[in-house]
């Protein structure tokens, strides 16, 4: 007659350590949009390489070209990081430098697979677990694209 229906300690402990699914799926899920992002992006460039097979044969290659590249495409982004934080924070409250930076160049990795939502994906995702809320991230996100496009319109 003492049998209680509530589970036990030790039991509720066990299934308080167990993951649910969606923590198990997510890496799998991360893992299987950088496999896809690695085949649209290589597919990408196959497509260009054997577009024109001749314009690549006497190409002067100098690899250190490489860095002030790098440097003049974070630096020309960066008014366009800049408004996304600011309609982010007046949004959904702040968000680091950092963590906007991290997540609005990542997400520009989700271009390269077809229909380019990816990014609002990315960008969402990247700031989910920094105190963003997904649809702020993602809402802001597309905002900021349509008026960059806008502004180059």
């Amino acid at each position: 007659m003492g049998e209680s229906s509530e589970p036990s300690v030790e039991h509720a402990d066990e299934t308080a350590e167990r993951p649910s699914s969606a923590k198990r799926l997510w890496p799998v899920l991360k893992w299987t949009l950088f496999a896809a992002l690695l085949v649209f992006v290589g597919w990408r460039a196959w497509k260009l390489w054997s577009a024109e097979p001749d314009a690549f044969a006497n190409l002067d290659w100098q690899p250190w070209w490489l860095v002030p590249s790098a440097v003049a495409y974070v630096v020309g982004w960066i008014p366009s990081v800049w408004f996304w934080r600011l309609l982010l924070a007046r949004i959904d409250g702040p968000v680091g430098v950092a963590d906007a930076s991290r997540a609005y160049y990542c997400g520009h990795l989700g271009k390269y697979i077809p229909g380019k939502a990816l990014v609002l994906v990315i960008r969402a995702a990247l700031l989910k677990d920094r105190g963003a809320r997904p649809g702020a991230a993602a809402l802001t996100a597309a905002y900021e694209t349509l008026a960059m496009m806008a502004v180059g319109g």
